[in-house]
């Protein structure tokens, strides 16, 4: 995880157009594949009575932008998840092979993930325009066409809805339009515009990440703090089940001083709904901690955050340096500098490794002045 004060919803927003959208003919893909390859589209046979078989995801990622490590990590699940449909996932960059590779010498629970290098940017340059490149999935059939296209933190649910049946293609297609009427407007930098738009896309399907960004995003422009506020609050009350809207809520509060006293009862309610989400716990529990680090009601809504994690396996060498800096808050820096060399230990990125190192000389020093040993 990629540590920040700022996303609770992970990601930032993509500033770019993209050249291709659902319903569009997928182009070949031109790669070199480092793992798990070759991997091509189109090589199945589509049948419109199991019209999702032999799919095809393809992502374009960059080592440089924020929690790419975990959105590789969540491809390689999400490919692990359904592989006995024969799905293959694909996630290739334009940057040169050695950072590519370096990138994945240290980086682990990628192992089922075929990743690729993009030769000069050939396949990117063919899916997305010649912008700004951002993370971006779209998923492919076996007819080569582009059925599903957008971040890919929402990838997960697209596929639930293929598998499961409730999947509208057609429905779907006017929800991709509206998604790249937003890119367009993005670029173009005006706000009303990309609120009025991302509003459409949330008024059809209110856990779409771009766009509950694209309002965000808008919001800040305009310095419309709390008219966001309550538009979300409306927004939630709709669609309490939706983790997203809880997790964009949250980013608003961290960044406005007049809504902190929101934050902890939002992050209470959304432990209260969704225990099961984990990895969004931690990052929840995170963003209270550095975020709002002297206000009693975020440390205590963390502190439930942290039980979350404690009784679950939130082991990760993220979630463990979580729940050290929660203990540290509190007073018990035994208890810290325990979980924090765990996490240490269990990093195999060096750069990321080196960071928790950074928590656990601070827990040590802390120990060290206040009881005259580290443990």
């Amino acid at each position: 995880m990629t540590r920040k004060i700022l996303l609770f919803l992970c990601g930032i927003l993509p500033v770019s157009l993209f050249a291709l959208i659902s319903g569009y003919e997928a182009p070949e893909l031109q790669l070199k594949f480092l793992q798990n390859g070759p991997v091509s589209i189109g090589d199945g046979i589509y049948s419109s009575r199991n019209p999702y078989k032999k799919l095809r995801v393809v992502t374009i990622f960059g080592t440089m932008f924020p929690n790419t490590d975990e959105v590789l990590r969540f491809l390689n699940e999400l490919q692990k998840k359904y592989e006995d449909q024969d799905l293959k996932i694909v996630a290739f960059s334009p940057e040169p092979e050695n950072t590519i590779q370096e990138f994945l010498k240290n980086l682990t629970g990628v192992d089922k993930l075929a990743v690729a290098q993009d030769p000069n940017g050939v396949t990117a340059k063919m899916y997305l325009s010649d912008q700004t490149l951002s993370p971006r999935s779209f998923i492919i059939n076996a007819d080569k066409m582009i059925i599903w296209d957008g971040s890919p933190d929402d990838l997960g649910n697209a596929l639930e809805s293929m598998y499961n049946g409730t999947f509208n293609e057609l429905n779907y297609r006017m929800e991709s339009r509206l998604q790249d009427d937003l890119d367009t407007a993005v670029s173009s930098g005006n706000p009303a515009a990309i609120m009025n738009i991302s509003d459409q896309i949330l008024r059809r399907n209110p856990n779409n990440t771009l766009a509950l960004r694209g309002y965000l995003y808008a919001s800040g422009m305009l310095q419309s703090t709390e008219e966001t506020f309550a538009y979300f609050e409306a927004l939630r009350n709709l669609h309490p089940d939706t983790a997203n809207i809880y997790l964009t809520m949250l980013d608003l509060c961290a960044g406005s001083a007049e809504l902190v006293n929101h934050a902890a009862p939002l992050a209470m309610e959304f432990a209260a709904r969704f225990p099961d989400r984990v990895e969004d716990v931690n990052r929840v529990a995170w963003g209270l901690l550095t975020s709002f680090p002297m206000q009693a009601a975020a440390l205590q809504a963390a502190g439930a955050l942290v039980q979350i994690l404690d009784n679950s396996s939130g082991n990760t060498p993220e979630m463990l340096t979580t729940r050290a800096l929660y203990y540290s808050r509190i007073g018990n820096l035994a208890k810290a500098v325990e979980l924090q060399s765990l996490a240490v230990s269990q990093e195999g990125n060096a750069k990321q490794k080196e960071y928790f190192m950074g928590f656990l000389q601070f827990y040590q020093a802390a120990m060290l002045a206040a009881t005259g040993n580290t443990l």
